[in-house]
């Protein structure tokens, strides 16, 4: 049950848009301006797809724990790992807001060594490491239509700590939308065969891994223009002004 807020404390978030945190179980939520729909990982993972980090009345975040989990491949000369998941998550602007944009950011974390043979040792099949990910965005409205082309973004051979953080902003502003995001990491190894007098058939194992880590969606939104009291009050004598003339015209 999501911890209850006074009135006077509920205003002063809403003005300053300060971040507040939501307690309801990760598996959906429901904030005062974005709503969970519908969500489908695969594989499973075991968990559920997602958390919620924080939200305000411009933004909230989720972080996608499952897909972090199953996102490591490490190859230490063996054979090859490759991890893919799919997710599809479906959202929709809460009463009184729109969504105008979102983000994927979080760390890839990449390694890569290829094992050395001693020296003077003769080499007689070269080592290698590799790595690689790739990440497939693409938005669907309500009905199973593309409303995005999609955006691919692909990374190989990292072997540092480096941040990512992909977004689409500047929406005109939309009521739902259906995010599919498929995912996938590689790493590959080989050892580097060598020989010299005292070893005739040696070599040094290579060593090659790809991880995401805490990767975390960011969906931005925003209040709908609500008319002023005084706007409606000029509405409403337009509209009484019209009725009067169309009367008068009758007679």
């Amino acid at each position: 049950m999501r911890t209850t807020l006074s009135c006077v404390a509920l205003a002063a978030a809403f003005a300053s848009g300060a971040a507040f945190a939501d307690t309801l179980p990760s598996a959906s939520f429901d904030t005062f301006s974005l709503q969970y729909v519908s969500d489908t990982m695969s594989p499973s993972g075991g968990a559920p797809a997602f958390s919620v980090l924080s939200s305000s009345t411009t933004q909230t975040q989720l972080s996608l724990d499952s897909m972090a989990s199953l996102l490591q491949a490490a190859d230490h000369g063996g054979s090859a790992q490759t991890f893919s998941d799919a997710l599809v998550l479906g959202l929709q602007a809460g009463a009184g807001y729109r969504i105008t944009g979102y983000s994927l950011s979080g760390t890839l974390s990449g390694e890569m060594e290829v094992g050395a043979a001693p020296a003077g040792a003769t080499v007689t099949t070269a080592g290698s490491a590799q790595n690689s990910v790739t990440f497939d965005m693409q938005l669907w409205a309500p009905g199973a239509t593309m409303t995005d082309g999609g955006r691919m973004w692909h990374q190989v051979q990292l072997n540092a700590d480096q941040p990512f953080d992909f977004h689409e902003q500047n929406w005109q502003g939309r009521d739902a939308f259906e995010l599919r995001l498929t995912t996938s990491v590689m790493a590959a190894a080989q050892a580097t065969a060598w020989s010299d007098p005292s070893c005739s058939a040696c070599s040094t194992a290579s060593f090659a891994q790809m991880n995401v880590l805490n990767p975390v969606l960011t969906v931005y939104t925003e209040a709908v223009a609500v008319p002023e009291p005084a706007t409606w009050a000029m509405l409403a004598g337009g509209l009484m002004l019209v009725g009067g003339t169309v009367r008068r015209r009758r007679v």
